[in-house]
């Protein structure tokens, strides 16, 4: 886990997943997560907000809007943008660790 907060931003929205992190995320229950694939690439909207990601991680999607936990060292493998995917994951409020 890496801290980054400066003064005034809340420590919890700080706080990342990294290559040394251990343990799972899931879905928390009242975020709005879906995806859909267009043109080679999947576009992953939470929270309202759209971020594009390799069609790699479409596991990492669908285990997320399946049963909600997503074993993060299981998902390394998938690409080499998986912590930035889950890290805006967690930035937008729709995932958060469950170690």
């Amino acid at each position: 886990v890496t801290a980054t907060a400066t003064s005034g931003e809340d420590l919890a929205s700080a706080i990342h997943l990294t290559h040394a992190s251990i343990g799972s995320v899931r879905r928390l229950p009242d975020s709005r997560l879906a995806w859909m694939q267009r043109e080679g690439e999947l576009l992953v909207f939470a929270q309202g907000n759209c971020h594009s990601a390799p069609l790699a991680m479409l596991p990492i999607i669908e285990t997320l809007c399946g049963d909600g936990v997503l074993d993060v060292r299981s998902a390394q493998h998938l690409h080499d943008g998986v912590f930035t995917l889950l890290n805006w994951l967690l930035d937008e409020g729709a995932i958060e660790r469950d170690d």
